[in-house]
């Protein structure tokens, strides 16, 4: 799929209701003129519902010229203000020009009427299953966690925090992690803003007081991904999971120190970047039976 390949369909829209007049062409600029009107011909495109959510919903759509299957997030207008990428155009680019093997590539994000976002489709399963009724394993846990913080360091190095690393944002896909969906990142330093999306248990601190974040929420959250999918021990208070920890073996006593430091509630207590974080889970790999 070209990098400028775009796709537009209303949020409220079914797939049936979707229509416009396509034009096959040799030249990218003209293919793209007509695939990216407001619609898509349904005997060009197989388009699926994926699911919904509070800020929109989100598409599968195949394309069957090209045999190529990408998604679109539809956001609600009322999102808009609340959504970053949407009043910062610099932003936008910023995200559509990034490509790094732990994030899903952005296609486009338009504004306008029908405000969207497109990405490559991965053909996977978020993380969701694994921090609830499956048992991950560390092993598998500790890389996970290693192809995260390579996405976020990536961001991170452009200025641009996450936002949202959450189970349901990390998706595996023939074994490589991608983070997918920005629609909470943002520069450093911005504030968090009036979220449409209720607060989670993966929140950091700063994000339930409003104060402005950065790069190190987004360590605060990978910390409790880390013990999600590894101990398991932070719904409970740091307090008690200390005293637990003493009868951890090596391992689980330095994933639990990663995940203590990394959890710290102010931030500036916390690893310094995700490369940082990342130094500290290869060290606990060295332990691996």
């Amino acid at each position: 799929m070209k990098d400028n390949e775009k796709f537009v369909c209303g949020a409220d829209e079914q797939p049936d209701q979707i229509h416009s007049e396509y034009e096959e062409t040799h030249s990218d600029e003209r293919r793209d003129s007509c695939i990216f009107s407001e619609g898509i011909h349904s005997d060009i495109y197989d388009i699926s519902w994926i699911g919904a959510g509070f800020m929109g919903r989100v598409y599968k759509v195949h394309d069957k010229i090209r045999d190529e299957d990408f998604v679109c997030k539809m956001y609600r207008k009322t999102s808009i203000p609340d959504i970053p990428f949407f009043v910062k155009a610099d932003l936008r680019l910023n995200l559509m020009s990034l490509r790094h093997k732990n994030l899903c590539r952005v296609i486009d994000i338009k504004v306008g009427s029908r405000p969207r976002m497109l990405m490559d489709y991965l053909d996977g399963s978020d993380l969701e299953q694994y921090t609830t009724d499956k048992i991950f394993g560390i092993s598998a846990g500790l890389d996970v966690i290693k192809q995260v913080l390579s996405g976020l360091q990536a961001l991170h190095d452009r200025n641009i925090f996450y936002g949202d690393v959450t189970p349901r944002n990390i998706m595996i896909s023939n074994g490589t992690v991608y983070l997918c969906d920005f629609s909470c990142s943002n520069y450093n330093d911005s504030e968090y803003g009036d979220r449409t999306e209720p607060l989670g248990r993966y929140r950091s601190p700063e994000k339930k007081t409003g104060n402005k974040i950065d790069f190190r929420s987004d360590i605060y959250e990978a910390g409790l991904l880390l013990d999600a999918l590894t101990l398991r021990i932070m719904n409970c208070s740091l307090r008690y999971a200390a005293e637990k920890a003493d009868g951890y073996s090596p391992l689980e006593s330095h994933i639990f120190n990663i995940i203590r430091k990394a959890a710290m509630y102010r931030p500036e207590e916390r690893y310094a970047s995700a490369a940082e974080m990342m130094e500290d889970i290869e060290k606990a790999e060295e332990l691996l039976p």
